[in-house]
């Protein structure tokens, strides 16, 4: 299986978000080939697992990240079975595109209280959801 991977922060070293590292490194595991698209990521991948840092830290506006994003997704869902977007609404609407004209599921994991008009498109956009208990999503699907 070839995954795409999305999500905010993917560094081993960070001192919140380390747990993404290990998810896709233990992801990878199991999977042919692993592009992990991330607004920071860094770290020393396993030889299948692919990293694609949109370098938030140098820039100073999301748009200037578009052309980076868009060029990713173009070259990491050429060949992919999955998009895997994790905690944010924002990875579904920029995948959604090459998931829609590429017909690749996305599965989106959500663990927050909070429903919006956002998660609903999102959900509309998505072929699975994943979350951690009843409580971190309260729509019925």
């Amino acid at each position: 299986m070839r995954i795409v991977y999305m999500t905010s922060v993917c560094d081993r070293d960070h001192t919140i978000s380390a747990s993404a590292f290990s998810w896709a490194t233990k992801l990878a595991e199991s999977a042919e080939r692993l592009d992990v698209i991330a607004l920071e990521a860094r770290g020393d991948p396993p030889g299948n697992m692919h990293l694609h840092s949109l370098q938030r830290s140098m820039r100073k506006r999301r748009v200037a990240m578009l052309p980076d994003l868009w060029r990713s997704l173009e070259r990491s869902t050429r060949q992919a079975d999955v998009i895997f977007c994790q905690y944010s609404t924002t990875w579904v609407f920029a995948a959604a595109p090459f998931a829609a004209l590429r017909r690749i599921p996305i599965v989106f994991w959500w663990s927050h209280a909070h429903v919006d008009t956002r998660l609903r498109a999102a959900l509309r956009l998505s072929s699975a959801v994943v979350t951690s208990s009843e409580q971190s999503f309260r729509i019925p699907t």
